[in-house]
């Protein structure tokens, strides 16, 4: 029983690291910024993919969602109706 859960300690401390090192964000660019992705609750979703689109961005889906993606960032629309909050 010891060397079984010395072997679960063992293999959690190896392979805990690992898991975490997939959500990294990228390295900062030439001013120190770095960003993965941001959401946004958009009333038209049309509109806002012209619009990322003419600064450059990439539409793409990711599963049923509209995606802008930028060079190391990804931009979620969703449609939603305003609520009133920022």
């Amino acid at each position: 029983m010891k060397t079984r859960a010395l072997l679960a300690a063992l293999s959690l401390t190896l392979l805990w690291p690992a898991g975490g090192s997939w959500a990294q964000l990228a390295s900062p660019n030439t001013t120190g910024v770095t960003m993965g992705h941001v959401h946004y609750y958009v009333q038209d979703v049309e509109a806002q993919k012209r619009f990322w689109t003419a600064l450059g961005a990439t539409p793409i889906k990711v599963g049923a969602t509209d995606v802008m993606k930028f060079p190391e960032i990804l931009i979620f629309l969703t449609r939603a109706d305003a609520n009133g909050t920022t």
